[in-house]
């Protein structure tokens, strides 16, 4: 970025015309009191207007001096406070269930969540995330990361049943929160997602809330489907294939609870644009801060218009007081 530092210097442009015209008129002054006058007339249409020039660009080489003309190269320090996000999904028998359409393609809960998913790490370039699921039981699918790569890797790896087909909310919750003391960021958030109620597992889902706020961790909960609707499922038979309308029973009570407890918020969602929208909201909900600190490099110009100013100077001097004095 090019710029004036002074460019109020710059008014003084309009005192050179009125300086030059009172130069000039003394100048004729004189010039008239020595003999041959009538000489100074003819040849003073010539002196004054190579006078005048050197005069005006000497004084307008001062102006833009004092304007100080300098170049501005910005350098951005930005300091980010991320936040530290543990995604706890469900990945037992229930989440077959086809009751989710995208581009209108019928998907299970668990791929309609996975695209969800992906899209939200995409936005959260500056946030450490990392990946708990579970089933009969929990463990870790990605540690906390900033790699996005990695993340979108083994979120396409999710498979269904791959931690049993029961649902241990208390384990998902309390591994999640392990995950999380280990980092050393202030903002700690569980998003935590099922279509069931917890049914198995050493820890009950209220006792892992608790710590989970203890520790200074929020959890988000997404209750997926809802009570008493019957939605699709494919089940395997002697026969082959089978597809099926059977009831999900959906503890949002529980979830109600868990988001109370740990200062976060439920949220149910029934189809892929009502996911879509709450993983969003949770996106705004769950601002990334940053610090930016701007540092400048300057060039500075002026001394190029001294230069020049000095050197205008220097040639008025030598050939008005010398060699004009000399060769007349």
């Amino acid at each position: 970025m090019f710029r004036f530092a002074n460019p109020e210097y710059f008014f003084l442009i309009i005192l050179i015309p009125i300086l030059l015209w009172y130069y000039n008129k003394l100048q004729k002054k004189i010039r008239f009191t020595y003999p041959l006058a009538h000489k100074v007339v003819i040849e003073q249409n010539y002196y004054f207007i190579l006078k005048n020039t050197l005069n005006f660009f000497l004084l307008l080489s001062i102006i833009f001096a004092l304007a100080n003309p300098q170049k501005l190269k910005t350098f951005t320090d930005r300091e980010t406070k991320g936040i530290n996000i543990i995604f706890a999904l469900d990945t037992s028998g229930s989440m077959t269930a086809l009751d989710f359409n995208y581009e209108n393609k019928e998907l299970n809960r668990l791929d309609a969540l996975k695209i969800v998913v992906r899209d939200f790490i995409q936005k959260r370039t500056t946030d450490k995330m990392g990946i708990v699921v579970f089933g009969e039981e929990a463990f870790t699918q990605c540690p906390l990361t900033i790699d996005q790569s990695t993340l979108d890797f083994l979120v396409d790896r999710i498979e269904l049943g791959m931690a049993g087909d029961s649902t241990a909310i208390g384990s998902a919750i309390l591994l999640s929160t392990k995950r999380l003391l280990n980092s050393d960021s202030k903002s700690k958030v569980i998003i935590l997602v099922t279509d069931g109620r917890n049914n198995t597992g050493k820890v009950n889902p209220i006792t892992a809330a608790k710590l989970a706020k203890q520790k200074g961790v929020k959890i988000y909960t997404i209750g997926i489907g809802s009570k008493g609707k019957p939605v699709p499922i494919i089940q395997q038979t002697i026969f082959g294939t089978k597809r099926v309308f059977v009831n999900i029973d959906l503890d949002d009570y529980t979830l109600k609870q868990i988001a109370q407890i740990s200062d976060g918020k439920y949220f149910n969602a029934q189809d892929f644009k009502s996911l879509e929208n709450i993983l969003n909201d949770i996106d705004r909900l769950e601002k990334t801060t940053f610090k930016v600190k701007n540092y400048y490099e300057t060039t500075y110009y002026y001394k190029y218009f001294l230069i020049m100013a000095i050197l205008l100077l220097g040639v008025k001097v030598v050939y008005f007081n010398g060699v004009r004095q000399v060769f007349p």
